[in-house]
């Protein structure tokens, strides 16, 4: 479920590098979003049963907040390689594919 807060996340990013506009109905969304992942994340850590399980959660909450932020990242720097450069789809899904695999 915290998965779902890269959508805030390319939001942002897309404001402050590729300087677009988001409107009353994007905030919305973001707000909406930004509480469901909220919840979802207060729920993991406050209903641990006991402290080593608590302190496993929060890490595993950071890594996961961590690799959201490289993947709202990719999403909008391949968003500004494919303005410049046209790729004919199967060289676009060969090039993610070796880029993952690294």
């Amino acid at each position: 479920m915290l998965r779902g807060g890269v959508i805030v996340l390319v939001a942002l990013f897309s404001v402050l590098f590729l300087k677009r506009t988001l409107y009353s109905h994007h905030y919305l969304g973001m707000f909406l979003v930004i509480t469901g992942v909220t919840m979802v994340g207060l729920s993991a850590i406050l209903d641990s049963s006991n402290e080593n399980e608590s302190g496993s959660q929060i890490l595993g909450v950071i890594l996961i907040a961590s690799s959201l932020v490289l993947q709202a990242g990719l999403f909008v720097s391949e968003e500004i390689i494919f303005k410049h450069r046209h790729f004919e789809p199967m060289e676009c899904v060969g090039g993610e594919g070796v880029f993952y695999i690294i």
